[in-house]
């Protein structure tokens, strides 16, 4: 292969690496803009003194205004949807997302859209990320891999996490019984 052909290949991959990361991120940038068009579809029910939506993407935009401690009474913004979509693809904020190699690009996109099926599963609610980000980390830290790199992890989790219903089973019990664990120690103190 001549060095020129060598390099037009070079150059034509980089394109396609780049494109390849500019759709990941712009799918978490639409979602972002989503949230915020189901989040401004909030009207106040008087006669039950909530708000309630009409949501066109987030079928689960109650559950998460609750989980994120979401305040129906402020301003909601763009970036404040952001932090949200960051948060349930497993970023820690939204800048971090934005600076994330493909595999954990890819990996967030996975946790993203299996948050719902996940949940499915676990009937769980948990403050400040999905449920199935939760029991990632969890399932991460018990098995020593939160170092492991990116390409790793996406392994893994399309191969291991997503696939084995054990692991789930597994999660769910030590969930509830740390939750059983909580509330016996909270009816103690009472």
């Amino acid at each position: 292969m001549s060095e020129s052909l060598r390099m037009h290949y070079k150059d034509n991959k980089q394109k396609i690496d780049k494109e390849i990361y500019y759709d990941k991120y712009r799918f978490f940038k639409l979602q972002a803009k989503n949230f915020l068009k189901d989040f401004e579809t909030k009207h106040y029910n008087e006669d039950e003194d909530i708000y309630e939506y009409t949501p066109r993407f987030f079928s689960d935009i109650d559950e998460i205004i609750f989980n994120f401690e979401i305040d129906e009474e402020k301003h909601f913004t763009l970036m404040n949807a952001q932090h949200v979509i960051a948060r349930l693809a497993g970023f820690y904020k939204w800048t971090e997302l934005i600076k994330a190699t493909k595999p954990a690009l890819e990996l967030g996109k996975l946790l993203f859209e299996n948050r719902l099926p996940y949940l499915e599963k676990v009937p769980i609610i948990v403050n400040d990320e999905s449920m199935i980000v939760e029991d990632w980390k969890f399932f991460l830290t018990e098995n020593n891999l939160q170092n492991c790199y990116d390409e790793t992890k996406l392994d893994i989790f399309k191969n291991q996490f997503l696939k084995q219903d054990e692991i789930i089973k597994k999660i769910k019990k030590k969930k509830l019984c740390l939750i059983l664990l909580i509330t016996q120690k909270l009816k103690i103190c009472l």
